[in-house]
């Protein structure tokens, strides 16, 4: 289980502002729908 470190309109604010790029959280597989889903 992960614990959220950001608040609900910071995580918004961070979603928004992520539109079009990539990341990749874990460093595994490369950039990953399951890296962009858990980042909040």
């Amino acid at each position: 289980m992960v614990n959220a470190v950001m608040t609900k309109n910071e995580f918004l604010v961070w979603l928004n502002n992520s539109i079009g790029k990539q990341y990749d959280f874990d460093g595994w597989y490369g950039y990953q729908c399951y890296d962009y889903a858990n980042a909040g």
